[in-house]
């Protein structure tokens, strides 16, 4: 055999193996990408992407918390009534304290913080007292 026709040899075997580890990729991706298209993993990630969002959460989380101050504050502040001037009162407070605690959600949250510090510093002096 001459040079040429054993370097081809060589040439076609390393391009055979070439081709069947591009063929078992080539199976994986393909098992991969039919796994992801199943629509429960396809939900999966979605809310895996949706809870990874840091942002996402905390607006998520400022909206819930300034309805329910809202809401707990029309309650508190109107109670239940059959006037319609209370209601609409109690509306517009609602749509107010919802507004402001979702602006200011940062603010008060640190104000929050500072006064619970305060409250425990409080109670474990007054216990270290005793």
């Amino acid at each position: 055999m001459t040079d040429n026709s054993l370097l081809l040899k060589e040439r076609i075997a390393f391009l055979k193996d070439r081709q069947s580890q591009q063929i078992i990729l080539l199976k994986e991706q393909a098992h991969i990408t039919f796994e992801s298209l199943k629509p429960i993993n396809f939900l999966q990630d979605t809310i895996i992407d949706f809870t990874s969002q840091s942002d996402l959460k905390e607006n998520v989380f400022n909206g819930i918390t300034g309805v329910t101050t809202g809401f707990l504050s029309k309650k508190l502040i109107v109670g239940t009534t059959n006037s319609p001037v209370k209601k609409l009162v109690g509306t517009l407070l609602l749509i107010g304290i919802t507004a402001l605690v979702t602006k200011n959600s940062s603010k008060i949250k640190a104000i929050g913080e500072v006064f619970l510090k305060h409250l425990f510093n409080r109670e474990t002096a007054i216990k270290a007292q005793e």
